[in-house]
């Protein structure tokens, strides 16, 4: 099945092409050894429409959950499934989403998480969907009534005191920021609103032990401003990008704000404070000119004239790091890090919003042509010694999540798992790689029956977590 699109570029690809229906396999096939200690789910989400459907962009698409199930040395089952939202049967421009009254109806196609025992879906623009231990859609949550904003798609898990940050966006109705806090039993138990003069584009935060942190950055989601695409994101280059960082606890009016370069802050390796109490602030950072080459690659109309690099399917960005002081209100430091174009970084969730040692991330070929593999990359960013597992042009890693060992106790004593896409439309594989060295030969392969789509964010589920 193909999609057509009336701009002059398509996100439709190889890799993105959609899948036409939901299927369900046993008794996996497995190269390796698959550790007895991973008792749990994959589960990872993206844009896939249904046949015969148009789209425009892939954050316009309906969103589909793959699920690989694991226990007792064996891969139990694969299935996918079409996220059952409104928005399934009832789409709507995705430019009035995060300000429709009914926040169920959303496309719910980016994120994955799991707390307080539950799974959640979750999109910028509306309410998070929950979602059974079997991949089948529970229903929209709005933790009990409480909730009448979206749910961003990265909320933060403090892993001390089991609370769930996240924040709230609309596009064109104020207040343009919410911040909420959930307990370790998905009580909604706290709302601030935060003070915008604008609506920046609101994906991802951060927290460190004391702060809560926000991105007030270059792209704007005013629906009115539609630059070269139908979409409502635009990159402003009047706007001052600034990050804020409140104190937990704090009101919108304690929030210290840093003006920083132009940028676009797709997602947060980590954040946390050093022995000076400054906040140190580690993403992928995008440019102007990558926001424009990335959102094209998307399904946005492409900036320039010729044939478009399609070999990265994401936007383009670089690890980046701000080091910023709140008791002096300055920013101490601006860095990147590397400069492989990459994305969908994490790290060992035990260290979120505390010291980290360690990023994990996906490299893609960068349009300059200075790199021209696929790969996975460990960031040693305490001492600059990295590693790297590259595919060449053959295969296409998705998002590769963090598994713990329950016998380790250093930062990177675990796995790394993640779905491996073959540029050649081969059959999709589940690599579960030694995470203290991810160069090896991998754990165990496990084999998919179809070929499955590339898509946006994947989240290991303990069984003990459920």
């Amino acid at each position: 099945m193909s999609i057509t699109v009336e701009n002059s570029s398509t996100y439709i690809t190889a890799l993105w092409e959609p899948v036409a229906d939901e299927i369900e396999a046993v008794n996996l096939e497995v190269i390796g050894t698959i550790p007895t200690a991973l008792n749990g789910r994959y589960f990872r989400n993206g844009p896939n429409p249904t046949p015969g459907e148009q789209v425009d962009h892939a954050w316009s698409a309906p969103g589909m959950l793959h699920g690989i199930r694991i226990a007792d040395g064996r891969a139990q089952w694969y299935r996918n499934r079409w996220i059952r939202t409104s928005f399934l049967d009832h789409p709507i421009d995705n430019g009035q989403q995060a300000d429709a009254k009914d926040l169920t109806n959303h496309n719910c196609n980016p994120g994955i998480l799991h707390h307080g025992g539950k799974i959640f879906a979750t999109a910028d623009a509306g309410f998070p969907y929950e979602i059974g231990p079997e991949l089948d859609t529970v229903g929209a949550c709005d933790f009990g009534g409480r909730l009448h904003t979206p749910m961003n798609t990265h909320p933060k898990i403090d892993p001390v005191t089991g609370e769930l940050h996240f924040i709230g966006a609309t596009r064109t109705t104020t207040p343009y920021l919410t911040y909420h806090l959930l307990s370790p039993e998905n009580n909604l138990i706290r709302s601030e609103v935060i003070d915008l003069p604008e609506p920046a584009q609101q994906h991802d935060m951060a927290i460190t032990e004391h702060y809560v942190v926000f991105y007030d950055h270059s792209v704007l989601t005013d629906a009115a401003m539609k630059a070269y695409t139908t979409s409502p994101f635009s990159w402003s280059d009047t706007k001052q990008a600034r990050i804020g960082v409140m104190p937990k606890g704090g009101t919108s009016a304690e929030v210290v704000w840093f003006p920083i370069e132009p940028t676009f802050v797709l997602h947060t390796a980590n954040a946390h404070e050093d022995a000076q109490g400054r906040v140190v602030v580690e993403v992928n950072r995008v440019t102007r000119e990558n926001w424009d080459l990335g959102f094209a690659r998307l399904g946005g109309a492409a900036p320039t004239t010729g044939a478009l690099d399609m070999r990265n399917p994401v936007p383009e960005s670089y690890l980046h790091r701000w080091v910023l002081d709140p008791k002096t209100r300055t920013v101490v430091s601006s860095r990147q890090l590397d400069e492989r174009a990459i994305e969908f970084p994490t790290i060992n969730n035990d260290h979120v919003g505390r010291d980290h040692r360690y990023v994990y991330s996906i490299a893609y070929p960068r349009h300059d042509a200075r790199d021209t593999s696929y790969s996975i990359v460990k960031y040693d960013v305490t001492t600059g010694n990295n590693q790297e597992l590259s595919f060449a042009d053959t295969a296409v890693p998705g998002e590769a999540d963090f598994a713990a060992s329950p016998e380790g106790s250093g930062e990177d004593e675990g796995w790394l798992i993640s779905l491996i896409h073959p540029t050649n439309g081969d059959p999709a594989e589940l690599w579960i790689m030694d995470a203290t060295d991810i160069g090896g030969t991998p754990t165990a392969r496990i084999k998919l029956p179809r070929r499955v789509p590339y898509g946006f964010h994947a989240n290991w589920i303990p069984d003990s977590d459920l």
